[in-house]
């Protein structure tokens, strides 16, 4: 199976969750940003039949809610102690190490479980979006 295109507003929206806090408490940017990214380092990304709905709507909506958490963690005086460059680039070097089966790539994961391969087609002609 080809590797799924992810399209350059999905990926946004994704990591807009992962920063709502820094939206909403711009002064507390950084260890807010840095606790949703650190709740979700190494993450696998496997994409059921090539699309985002499973799992990762519901992916999204759990690190909409962290957001939420990490952000009142920091209002109520919790300090962080890996600041959120050093998170990125945790985060970064963690998605270069993980195999390629768990990075989009549908290779992998749950996209690979017996359910998964057997349920019926979910996206028609999910090749033939626009990215």
């Amino acid at each position: 199976m080809d590797s799924p295109a992810v399209s350059r507003n999905d990926a946004v929206r994704f990591w807009l969750l992962f920063t709502l806090d820094a939206l909403l408490l711009a002064p507390l940017t950084g260890p807010g940003a840095a606790e949703d990214l650190q709740n979700t380092m190494g993450t696998v990304c496997d994409l059921v039949q090539g699309i985002v709905e499973i799992p990762c709507h519901t992916r999204n909506a759990v690190a909409a809610s962290a957001a939420f958490v990490n952000a009142d963690l920091v209002l109520g005086g919790y300090h962080n102690p890996i600041p959120l460059d050093e998170t990125i680039d945790a985060v970064y070097a963690v998605g270069l190490v993980m195999p390629a089966e768990l990075r989009v790539t549908s290779l992998g994961g749950l996209a690979v479980t017996p359910s998964a391969k057997a349920s019926p087609r979910l996206c028609g002609d999910c090749n033939s979006h626009s990215a």
